[in-house]
């Protein structure tokens, strides 16, 4: 539809879908109380350019492959969290960042059955 009032924000590299989604939010509130507030609001199409359409998540796209780059995952992680998360094998992944070595960090993770935890707790309970 129509676009009314649109503005752009940063995004920060630890932030995850569900701090885009609150900031996202906050903006909204203001930018329709500022159209709300205009006599005339003028409406603009949506250019064609540019435009995506978002295709249903499905089980697969949750899944880490563990040969993709650490920043894919990371990225992966960071666009399911905090609603469904990635799966990696019996876990749930919910945060993880690249290392510096480059390498994927899982930081906090779900054992099917259980709650969350820091990664390296979960490990200490692996052994």
């Amino acid at each position: 539809g129509p676009v009314a009032a649109q503005r752009a924000f940063a995004i920060a590299p630890d932030d995850d879908a569900g701090a885009v989604y609150a900031h996202a939010a906050a903006l909204a509130a203001e930018l329709l109380n500022e159209v709300l507030a205009q006599e005339e609001p003028s409406f603009e199409p949506q250019p064609e350019e540019g435009a995506t359409y978002a295709e249903k998540i499905r089980p697969d796209d949750r899944e880490l492959d563990p040969d993709a780059p650490a920043h894919e995952l990371a990225n992966r992680v960071r666009g399911l969290s905090p609603h469904i998360g990635a799966r990696l094998g019996d876990l749930i992944v919910w945060r993880a960042r690249v290392g510096e070595d480059g390498s994927f960090e899982p930081v906090e993770v779900q054992p099917d059955g259980g709650r969350r935890m820091a990664y390296d707790a979960y490990l200490r309970g692996r052994r």
